[in-house]
């Protein structure tokens, strides 16, 4: 069970820090305020951070 949630941790640590990552540097994210209660609100999200990475990568 502590090899477990060790493992788990580690790698909500690193996503957590991604996430960070991407809301220093587009300020838009940190604004982005849904409320994700349906496949369309899901869409825009997901669309909304791809975008986000691909002019981060660009």
């Amino acid at each position: 069970n502590n090899e477990y949630n060790y493992w788990v941790s580690k790698i909500r640590i690193r996503s957590e820090h991604g996430v960070g990552f991407l809301k220093g540097r587009f300020c838009s994210l940190r604004g982005l305020r849904l409320r994700i209660n349906n496949q369309l609100s899901i869409q825009f999200a997901s669309l909304w951070v791809i975008t986000a990475i691909v002019l981060h990568n660009f």
